[in-house]
This record gives structure tokens, sequence and C-alpha cells, in this order.
């Protein structure tokens, strides 16, 4: 068996702190070829950052996994740390730090 990297798999980061920062950068993102009209936040989120609204609706109710909020800071342009303060304090899975 081989060693798993990363964090424990169960570990999830908060919805919110995302959520804040794609409303504050894509409100008013308009639909290419629909003009500018007003979008729902999930709409917003999801045209903006090419995620599925199955995802999002997990996320907003699960939270992101480490990989996956790794993914959309990386699509953002920004560290996850930047995101979520907490990134540098996730648990280590236990076999990965022995």
């Amino acid at each position: 068996m081989t060693a798993r990297r990363g964090p424990a798999p169960l570990f999830r980061l908060p919805f919110e702190p995302l959520a804040r920062i794609v409303d504050v950068r894509y409100r008013g993102v308009c639909r290419e070829g629909q003009g500018w009209q007003e979008l729902t936040p999930a709409t917003v989120f999801c045209e903006a950052l090419d995620v599925h609204p199955q995802k999002f609706a997990r996320w907003r109710a699960k939270g992101l996994t480490v990989d996956d909020a790794d993914d959309i800071a990386v699509r953002l342009g920004m560290h996850p740390a930047s995101i979520w303060p907490e990134w540098w304090s996730i648990p280590i899975d236990e076999d990965v730090a022995a």
C-alpha cells in the first residue's frame, strides 16, 4: 500500500469565505451574448468559476475538500491561505507525518 499524502481525508473548509470573494469579484457578471442582467449568487459563482451547480450545492452544504479549495483558489489567482486563514493549521494525516 502506498502512503497517502495530504490532509486528513474528512477535513473540509467552509464555503462562506469563498462565497464572499466571488460575490465581490464577480457581482454583475454577464452571460456571453445575453447582455447585463441580474444573476443569482449561485449562477454568478458557477459561471464565473466554471463550477457545476451540483458541486456548488455540495460545497455550500458540506464545505470544500482541501483539494477543491486549492484548485478553486488557483482559478482565482490566489493562494488558499488568502481565502482560508486556517489553511496553515489543517490537520495532517498521521500516516503522512510519520
